[in-house]
């Protein structure tokens, strides 16, 4: 049986590309192989190779290569870093664009929470995909300062009492 479970493990379907790691399971005091590092984030050991050749530190340059586990840390900790890009007031991350973008025509809705912040949703100016982020109760006279702001009570289409939306959704039923 410990055969047969090995031999499965050979052939099993490496995940797809993944841009974070969790750093926290690496023991930093330890050092690993490659194949360790690769079990480790369940990536294959060639993206281990790539990552040495981005500027990973190896132990020496003998082969095989070994890494030290603090090494392994700082290098994933300072490649997430990288990526982070911070939003002024006025802008969304935008998940399309990947980038800190403007609301298209500075308009945004605003849609309470339950635990007392905001829900702001608008659109790209450059792709028109949905963005949001939250904010609390203390942000929202620079919000309206900023946008032209849309406020949504919450309402479901079916629980509005707008005669032509209901007209509309009535039809729809028949």
């Amino acid at each position: 049986m410990l055969l047969a479970s090995s031999a499965w493990n050979r052939y099993k379907i490496m995940p797809t590309k993944r841009r974070t790691y969790n750093t926290r399971l690496i023991r930093k005091h330890h050092a690993y192989y490659v194949h360790e590092v690769a079990e480790l984030f369940g990536v294959h050991k060639n993206a281990v190779s790539n990552w040495v050749k981005q500027g990973l530190k190896t132990i020496d340059g003998n082969r095989p290569m070994m890494i030290h586990g603090s090494d392994l840390t700082q290098f994933h900790d300072q490649r997430q870093k990288s990526r982070k890009s911070t939003c002024q007031p006025g802008e969304f991350y935008c998940c399309k664009c990947r980038q800190p973008r403007q609301a298209w025509e500075r308009l945004v809705d605003l849609i309470s929470l339950k635990k007392g912040g905001w829900l702001v949703k608008a659109l790209c100016v450059s792709c028109g995909t949905k963005m949001q982020r939250i904010t609390s109760d203390k942000k929202l006279p620079e919000i309206r300062q900023l946008f032209v702001v849309q406020t949504i009570n919450g309402e479901h289409i079916k629980e509005s009492s707008a005669s032509l939306v209901m007209r509309d959704f009535n039809q729809g039923e028949k």
